[in-house]
Protein backbone atom coordinates (compact mmCIF):
# COMPACT_ATOMS: atom_id res chain seq x y z
CA UNK A 1 0.00 0.00 0.00
CA UNK A 2 3.27 2.52 0.62
CA UNK A 3 4.78 1.70 -2.67
CA UNK A 4 1.14 1.96 -4.38
CA UNK A 5 0.64 5.92 -2.86
CA UNK A 6 3.96 6.59 -3.88
CA UNK A 7 4.10 5.27 -7.17
CA UNK A 8 0.57 7.27 -8.09
CA UNK A 9 2.77 10.39 -6.78
CA UNK A 10 5.75 10.08 -8.57
CA UNK A 11 3.90 8.66 -11.99
CA UNK A 12 1.79 12.11 -11.54
CA UNK A 13 5.27 14.47 -11.39
CA UNK A 14 8.05 12.22 -12.75
CA UNK A 15 6.16 10.47 -15.87
CA UNK A 16 8.47 11.36 -18.92
CA UNK A 17 11.15 12.61 -16.71
CA UNK A 18 14.02 10.06 -17.15
CA UNK A 19 14.66 11.01 -21.12
CA UNK A 20 17.17 12.86 -22.86
CA UNK A 21 18.53 13.85 -25.98
CA UNK A 22 21.70 11.53 -27.23
CA UNK A 23 23.61 9.76 -30.04
CA UNK A 24 25.48 10.10 -32.61
CA UNK A 25 23.79 13.20 -34.01
CA UNK A 26 24.14 15.21 -30.53
CA UNK A 27 27.43 14.43 -29.91
CA UNK A 28 29.08 15.05 -32.70
CA UNK A 29 26.79 18.40 -34.01
CA UNK A 30 24.91 19.36 -31.17
CA UNK A 31 26.58 19.32 -27.73
CA UNK A 32 28.31 22.77 -26.44
CA UNK A 33 26.75 24.69 -29.24
CA UNK A 34 24.16 27.00 -29.32
CA UNK A 35 21.65 24.34 -30.56
CA UNK A 36 22.38 22.58 -27.12
CA UNK A 37 21.59 25.93 -25.48
CA UNK A 38 18.29 26.32 -27.75
CA UNK A 39 17.30 22.54 -26.78
CA UNK A 40 17.56 23.47 -23.23
CA UNK A 41 15.57 26.48 -23.34
CA UNK A 42 13.49 26.57 -27.04
CA UNK A 43 11.25 29.55 -28.35
CA UNK A 44 8.45 29.67 -30.86
CA UNK A 45 9.15 29.58 -34.74
CA UNK A 46 8.11 33.30 -34.56
CA UNK A 47 10.45 34.34 -32.11
CA UNK A 48 13.75 32.35 -33.63
CA UNK A 49 16.58 34.06 -35.63
CA UNK A 50 17.50 33.09 -39.09
CA UNK A 51 20.41 31.41 -37.87
CA UNK A 52 18.25 29.23 -35.42
CA UNK A 53 15.36 28.98 -37.91
CA UNK A 54 18.14 27.72 -40.57
CA UNK A 55 19.11 24.60 -38.45
CA UNK A 56 15.48 23.31 -39.13
CA UNK A 57 15.29 23.73 -42.70
CA UNK A 58 16.70 20.92 -45.48
CA UNK A 59 19.08 21.78 -47.28
CA UNK A 60 17.19 20.86 -50.38
CA UNK A 61 14.84 23.23 -49.16
CA UNK A 62 14.64 26.38 -51.43
CA UNK A 63 13.34 28.70 -48.86
CA UNK A 64 14.49 32.11 -48.54
CA UNK A 65 12.00 33.03 -46.56
CA UNK A 66 11.99 30.59 -43.28
CA UNK A 67 7.95 30.69 -42.78
CA UNK A 68 7.84 27.78 -40.68
CA UNK A 69 9.86 24.59 -39.69
CA UNK A 70 9.43 20.97 -41.65
CA UNK A 71 9.39 19.28 -38.89
CA UNK A 72 6.01 17.81 -38.63
CA UNK A 73 5.68 17.79 -34.69
CA UNK A 74 6.22 22.03 -34.18
CA UNK A 75 3.53 24.35 -35.55
CA UNK A 76 4.42 27.97 -35.70
CA UNK A 77 2.85 29.81 -33.07
CA UNK A 78 3.64 27.04 -30.52
CA UNK A 79 6.62 26.45 -27.83
CA UNK A 80 7.93 23.55 -28.65
CA UNK A 81 9.42 20.85 -26.46
CA UNK A 82 12.92 19.71 -26.17
CA UNK A 83 11.92 16.46 -27.09
CA UNK A 84 10.55 17.85 -30.37
CA UNK A 85 13.58 20.18 -31.09
CA UNK A 86 15.68 16.91 -30.09
CA UNK A 87 13.78 14.95 -33.31
CA UNK A 88 14.04 17.93 -35.09
CA UNK A 89 17.66 17.83 -35.36
CA UNK A 90 17.94 14.27 -35.73
CA UNK A 91 19.14 13.21 -32.71
CA UNK A 92 17.66 10.58 -30.53
CA UNK A 93 15.36 10.81 -27.78
CA UNK A 94 15.97 8.01 -25.27
CA UNK A 95 15.95 6.49 -21.92
CA UNK A 96 19.05 7.76 -19.85
CA UNK A 97 18.40 5.09 -17.04
CA UNK A 98 16.23 1.87 -17.11
CA UNK A 99 13.96 3.11 -14.07
CA UNK A 100 11.14 5.18 -14.97
CA UNK A 101 8.28 6.43 -13.88
CA UNK A 102 6.12 6.15 -16.83
CA UNK A 103 3.62 3.87 -15.71
CA UNK A 104 2.29 2.26 -12.23
CA UNK A 105 4.04 -0.82 -12.83
CA UNK A 106 7.29 0.49 -13.47
CA UNK A 107 7.04 2.80 -10.48
CA UNK A 108 6.01 -0.27 -8.20
CA UNK A 109 9.11 -2.03 -9.32
CA UNK A 110 11.89 1.42 -9.71
CA UNK A 111 10.51 1.79 -5.85
CA UNK A 112 10.91 -1.61 -4.76
CA UNK A 113 14.36 -1.55 -5.93
CA UNK A 114 14.94 1.47 -4.58
CA UNK A 115 14.05 0.21 -1.34
CA UNK A 116 16.04 -2.99 -1.43
CA UNK A 117 19.23 -1.37 -3.25
CA UNK A 118 18.80 -3.84 -5.82
CA UNK A 119 20.71 -3.61 -8.99
CA UNK A 120 22.18 0.09 -7.24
Amino acid sequence: LFFIMFGVIFVQNLKGEFFMCQGDEFENNIAGTDKETFLINPKKWNQMTDRQKSWFITANSSLTEYSQPECDHWHENELPTSKIVCNCLNADWDEIISQNFDNINNALWTLYELSTTEGW
